[in-house]
């Protein structure tokens, strides 16, 4: 497996500690009641929701094929689910100050896997899982089995998404780093990076994200998953 040297995040500004916008004060009364955080939501939440829509359509047949080991619709969104929830109990390990967020509904039919904000900066984590597969990593792209897969261009546009959302909802300019975390793999290739992500394993990542230098401070960190966790903050308007 070619070594690969990925440059620190030590070039990205840190946000200065802000106070209250104008919109966490606004629908301060939903997230007491629970109603529009987005904290609330579940790893795999909207991955599960899609498996069980699956799994209504052909009830006998999925759970004959699951007997016989055969690819189902219904299989393939349950696998994504359990992956979902093996990063985020990964990520769980991190520590109190790393702050994070599953099943963020990103506008359209985009769900975010995982938000995590953190003393390294922000990040959009995009999670597949491939039992005993074989992943290669190029500056192309990314290839599962050899064949070539758009997650690297998915998960810089989920990146881009975020920075948008958040960057006007705090006020100020917030750069979101892109990052594919596979679970399963039998063996994973890196030649060189996808420009702008970064693609590791469930077992590697909490070691590259450990060595990360601090660039949030406590404060910046608090108001940015304040703002985050709204749905509102989500869906509310661009004001460009």
């Amino acid at each position: 497996m070619a070594k690969v040297t990925v440059r620190p995040l030590s070039e990205l500004p840190g946000l200065p500690p802000a106070g209250s916008p104008p919109r966490m004060a606004d629908d301060a009364r939903t997230l007491r009641d629970g109603a529009d955080d987005l904290a609330l939501n579940k790893p795999g939440a909207a991955t599960w929701a899609k498996r069980e829509e699956a799994n209504a359509k052909a009830p006998v047949r999925n759970r004959l094929f699951r007997v016989l080991r055969l690819p189902t619709l219904e299989r393939n969104w349950r696998i994504g689910a359990l992956g979902e929830e093996e990063v985020a109990y990964e990520l769980s390990r991190l520590g109190d100050e790393w702050r994070m967020l599953h099943s963020v509904p990103a506008g359209g039919n985009e769900t975010i896997d995982h938000l995590l904000i953190c003393p390294a900066g922000v990040f959009v984590i995009g999670t597949t899982h491939r039992p005993h597969s074989t992943a290669s990593v190029n500056e192309q792209g990314i290839r599962i089995n050899g064949t070539r897969t758009d997650h690297a261009k998915r998960i810089r546009s989920q990146a881009a998404r975020a920075a948008t959302v958040l960057g006007e909802a705090y006020g100020s300019p917030v750069q979101v780093h892109p990052v594919v975390v596979f679970v399963g793999l039998r063996e994973l290739t890196v030649e060189e990076m996808p420009p702008g992500v970064h693609v590791t394993t469930s077992r590697r990542m909490l070691t590259w994200f450990r060595d990360q230098p601090t660039v949030l401070q406590p404060g910046a960190i608090e108001v940015l998953h304040s703002l985050a966790r709204r749905a509102h903050t989500w869906t509310a308007p661009s004001r460009t």
